[in-house]
């Protein structure tokens, strides 16, 4: 690989060199989102954006890292007598995550799940998520009331722990109990006066 980095340095644009012909000025190379690290033929020359440099005319590899997107290869191509400009779109690095969400009595309950402010779905969870995620909250609605819980992630490319987090007030938890009790008792009596019905 032939590469003029005088256009680098410093990262400043600075005066075109004379171009041979065996030469293609690169006048623009964006990623998108902006972050990662820039490989051609093996040889690191930054990360995006780039100034303007010059590579040689003809076939060149092309790799881009990123800790948080999936890496990027690709066989540029670079004919002579042309002025390019490069943008790429990196493709998030996705990891399976398991969520759920637990009232005072370790009781599951349903709730919506956000990350990073995105709504996933509703608990119990499994979904692909970014591996750079950073932030989860959960928030569920009862009556006019909204409840939600936060929470901080650190993800990786290793198997993921399920995520339990608890929500709920142990006021709220004995409303729920409460009511739940009141929903068994109403069952019970209509299951005796059924018996009853039957039995006269």
């Amino acid at each position: 690989m032939v590469m003029n980095t005088s256009f680098l340095m410093y990262g400043l644009a600075t005066a075109a060199p004379e171009i041979d012909a065996n030469q293609v000025v690169i006048s623009q190379f964006s990623v998108s989102p902006s972050m990662g690290r820039i490989f051609i033929d093996g040889v690191p020359i930054g990360s995006p954006p780039l100034k303007s440099f010059t590579l040689s005319a003809g076939a060149h590899d092309l790799r881009i890292e990123s800790d948080c997107h999936q890496t990027h290869d690709e066989r540029l191509l670079l004919p002579t007598g042309q002025e390019h400009s490069l943008h790429f779109t990196l493709k998030p690095l996705l990891v399976p995550v398991s969520v759920h969400a637990e009232n005072q009595s370790k009781q599951p309950v349903t709730t919506d799940v956000y990350i990073d402010d995105i709504h996933f779905g509703s608990t119990p969870l499994d979904a692909q998520i970014p591996i750079c995620s950073r932030k989860i909250h959960l928030e569920r609605r009862i009556d006019t009331e909204v409840e939600r819980v936060e929470g901080e992630l650190n993800l990786s490319t290793e198997d993921n722990a399920p995520i339990f987090m608890m929500i709920g007030s142990p006021e709220r938890q004995i409303e729920e109990t409460y009511a739940s009790s009141q929903v068994e008792e109403s069952q019970i009596l209509l299951s005796i006066g059924y018996q009853q019905s039957h039995h006269v």
